[in-house]
């Protein structure tokens, strides 16, 4: 497979970068944002005695998230939908 990938970088001659990153790397991986704002509404300086409330909380959070969608893109450190309208690219397409 990597073979594959490689040859196919090379067909496309720079038109397409392999970007190497580490295996673990919370700055890079926006799901981390979202979980930060989740924690911090529920965990942060807050105790409770039962799992099943803590988890009830967690999806009462996930659920707010959920009913404004327009909100998550700047929590996962993304540009949100009006930003990639106005820069939109056409698609990729390989060849068969």
């Amino acid at each position: 497979m990597a073979r594959l990938i490689g040859e196919l970088l090379a067909d496309l001659d720079c038109h397409v970068v392999l970007v190497y990153t580490p295996s673990y790397d919370p700055d890079a991986n926006r799901i981390e944002g979202l979980w930060r704002v989740v924690r911090r509404a529920v965990t942060h300086n807050h105790h409770r005695e039962d799992f099943a409330v803590l988890m009830q909380d967690v999806q009462a959070e996930c659920d707010m998230l959920h009913q404004n969608p327009a909100a998550v893109p700047q929590h996962t450190w993304s540009p949100g939908p009006a930003a990639l309208d106005a820069h939109s690219h056409p698609p990729l397409a390989v060849a068969a």
